[in-house]
């Protein structure tokens, strides 16, 4: 476990993606805006690379994304309760194939039932583009942004976060915190 006063981040190895894959992250905060993930360029001046970041705007999730195409992919989740309550909370973001082109995204381990009530409040779908792929070489950039030229935050996106990192699993692998790479 991993706590961050709003003055730091962790660099790790960029997120890789394939047909299926899956992203989980457990945090903990009080502070209703903060940069849990951001993986894209150091330089924002160059809007065709790839980029995604997972935030948290007023408690509520944020996810930004962006193919290297030049067109974002923005959602921001209202509903449910907010995520800056101090609790210990889990975001897991699935690729199920590339065949459907969607992202699910499971908010405290949600359950899968068929009531619609339900899916609004702790799982979303996000559609792209049959071709759209994602790709970088950046580091993966936990707990805040180190964006080399901060003035060029076009996404005005949160530059840091203040709060617990428990884990973080990509690809069924689990990050060390200690070393900075996915094991």
């Amino acid at each position: 476990m991993i706590y961050l006063l709003g003055d730091g981040y962790g660099w790790y190895k960029p997120l890789t993606t394939c047909d299926k894959w899956m992203l989980s992250i457990e945090f903990l905060t009080q502070v209703s805006n903060g940069s849990i993930l951001y993986n894209g360029p150091l330089n924002k001046r160059n809007q065709s690379e790839d980029y995604f970041s997972l935030q948290l705007l007023n408690g509520r999730l944020l996810i930004d994304l962006n193919f290297g195409n030049g067109q974002n992919i923005r959602r921001y989740f209202k509903s449910g309760a907010s995520l800056a309550d101090g609790k210990w909370h889990t975001i897991e973001i699935r690729q199920i194939s590339t065949i459907e082109h969607t992202l699910e995204i499971l908010i405290d381990y949600c359950p899968l039932p068929s009531v619609s009530k339900q899916f609004g409040e702790c799982r979303f779908m996000i559609e792209y583009n049959e071709d759209d792929v994602f790709s970088t070489n950046q580091p993966l950039q936990l707990g805040g942004i180190a964006l080399q030229e901060k003035e060029n935050n076009q996404q005005q996106l949160p530059m840091e976060y203040m709060g617990n990192f428990k884990g973080i699993t990509l690809l069924n692998k689990t990050c060390s915190f200690l070393n900075g790479i996915l094991v």
